[in-house]
């Protein structure tokens, strides 16, 4: 069988359009197109949400330098709340970075973070997440001279705003499950 090209290649269209159109009307076309969209949608969510995780607890770990670095000599009494009224910078730096409360503690993508002071190690700024499981996992803390530290925090204990980490430089970092965290730049 000989199938000719037509010359007029509108002639083609006016003679396949009508078989697309009824394709499209057709309900086992329309049902297996929903079947493939509701595969990839229980493909894709997962990643995405895996990957919105991984970004919430990057995004933590750069905000959380910056806050260490930045509280490296202020007073035993600076409140996170206070270095974005001294360090105007790290606002414009961090676009979403709000005070939450009274100034205690900031939040941003997914992750509170505070100041807390160690006789030791000096300023110390933590991190954890607003809603463990949905906006991030890990905690971390890093004290003003870049010593950084992580938790994976699996059982959820420390979060939301009235759960901050417990202290991890007690002695040994690694101790109750805190790690020492690669530095990426």
């Amino acid at each position: 069988m000989s199938h000719a090209v037509p010359a007029d290649p509108t002639a083609l269209s006016a003679e396949v359009a009508p078989a697309v159109r009824r394709a499209r009307r057709d309900p086992l076309h329309l049902v297996c197109l929903g079947a493939i969209g509701v595969v990839l949608a229980l493909v894709s969510l997962p990643s995405l949400r895996g990957f919105a995780l991984r970004q919430n607890e990057s995004d933590a770990l750069r905000i959380l330098r910056a806050l260490s670095a930045a509280s490296a000599d202020l007073s035993d009494d600076t409140r996170a709340g206070d270095l974005l009224e001294r360090f105007p910078n790290l606002r414009h730096r961090f676009g979403d970075l709000e005070v939450v409360g009274s100034g205690e503690a900031l939040r941003a993508h997914g992750y509170l973070f505070d100041l807390t002071r160690h006789r030791t190690h000096g300023a110390v700024a933590r991190a954890w997440p607003w809603a463990h499981g949905r906006t991030g996992f890990a905690v971390y803390a890093c004290t003003a001279s870049g010593e950084l530290v992580g938790h994976p925090n699996g059982e959820g204990q420390w979060s939301g705003p009235g759960d901050p980490p417990s202290f991890p430089f007690s002695g040994n970092p690694g101790s109750a499950g805190w790690r020492a965290v690669r530095q990426e730049r």
